[in-house]
Parts: structure tokens; C-alpha cells; sequence
């Protein structure tokens, strides 16, 4: 992300927990400055506003996450995600409409000034629209009904 930043002339906010030890120390720190900076943890009632006031998410995964809840967090706040296709991504972001999914920091250079011209409400609405807490209880109950299904017939 970093790169990223300095590449595309832009601001970058790193927040999280801090992973202390030599890397921070000799890879990350020494490349902070003034319009790239850690601001360390955002409490959960500040993330909104944080994320709110992002032109876009970067998420430069090279991992296999499981599922990128920061992602649809951004989202939710409107904010456009350009990711690595590690991990969940290809099932979260949906190209052109909640951001961008690129192969190299090439890529997510160029990709951020698109991601910033997408419609924040469409951003918001396929969140709202794949990773609500409604659209969860209607995939369990989905499930659990073809579960249901499923075990009637063996008792017939």
C-alpha cells in the first residue's frame, strides 16, 4: 500500500494492530511521512467516519484471507476497494461496481483514479445487497431449509 501511495502521488492512512519487530522497523517505518502515515488502531465507533472519508480501500492481500471483513466494511461506508485476487476478493468485490480487482502494484496504481469515479451509493447498495445481516439469516435459512428438504426425503 505503501507503494501504492507513493507511486500514485497519493495520501495513505495505515490503520490496525501494529505488528512490531524488524520488518516494521526497516521496511515500513522508514518509508512514513507526511502523506503516508500509521494512525494505528480505529476504534469501532470512529471506522465509519474513517472509512467514509477514503476515496478508496486499498487492500494489497498476498495471503489466502479467509474473508475480508475490512472490505465490506469500507463498502458499507461507500468506499470503493482495490485488492490482489487473494483470498475471499473474487466473492467480495464486484469489478466496476465496489471497486477493482488487480494483479500488480501497477495495476492498483492505475486502478485507483476508476475506483474513485464508481457511484459510492451502488458500492453501498452491493453491500448491502450480498453482506447484510438480512442476507446472512436468509442464506441460513436457505440452507437449513434444503436441509429440512433433504432429511424428509429420506424419512419417505
Amino acid at each position: 500500500a505503501l507503494r501504492v501511495a507513493r507511486r500514485a502521488r497519493r495520501p495513505l492512512r495505515l490503520a490496525g494492530g501494529l505488528a512490531e519487530g524488524k520488518y516494521w522497523d526497516r521496511r515500513l517505518a522508514p518509508r512514513l511521512d507526511r502523506e503516508r502515515r500509521y494512525v494505528g488502531m480505529v476504534r469501532y465507533t470512529d471506522m465509519p467516519r474513517f472509512y467514509g472519508a477514503a476515496s478508496v480501500l486499498l487492500n494489497p492481500l498476498r495471503w489466502e484471507e479467509p474473508f475480508g471483513l475490512v472490505m465490506t466494511e469500507a463498502m458499507a461506508c461507500g468506499t470503493p476497494v482495490v485488492a490482489f485476487p487473494h483470498g475471499s476478493v473474487r466473492e467480495v468485490v464486484k469489478p466496476g461496481v465496489s471497486g477493482f480487482i488487480v494483479k500488480t502494484i501497477p495495476e492498483m496504481v492505475r486502478a485507483i483514479p476508476k475506483a474513485e469515479a464508481l457511484d459510492r451509493k451502488k458500492v453501498r447498495a452491493h453491500v448491502e445487497a450480498h453482506f447484510s445481516i438480512e442476507r446472512m439469516v436468509l442464506g441460513y435459512e436457505q440452507v437449513y431449509e434444503a436441509v429440512i428438504r433433504k432429511s424428509a426425503k429420506r424419512k419417505t
